[in-house]
């Protein structure tokens, strides 16, 4: 298993509709492009992602399960 963390600082801001997360600099209600790509690659290999906001910081988690041929 890989565990990616990242912690970014904001303004403490963050909007979510319909199991997407995006920030008040995007008006048009789609998700970065960072954390769409993230989730897809956790999906499409068996991992998941977690976001939590603590304060002032946004922490986005990852795992994806290693594969491993024989």
């Amino acid at each position: 298993m890989l565990l990616i963390t990242v912690d970014n600082s904001f303004d403490g801001i963050l909007f979510q509709e319909n199991g997407k997360i995006y920030s008040k600099k995007r008006q048009n209600k789609q998700e970065g492009i960072g954390i769409l790509s993230m989730k897809k690659l956790c999906e499409k290999h068996g991992g998941a992602s977690h976001f939590e906001v603590v304060g002032n910081r946004f922490q986005a988690s990852f795992i994806l399960k290693s594969e491993v041929e024989d």
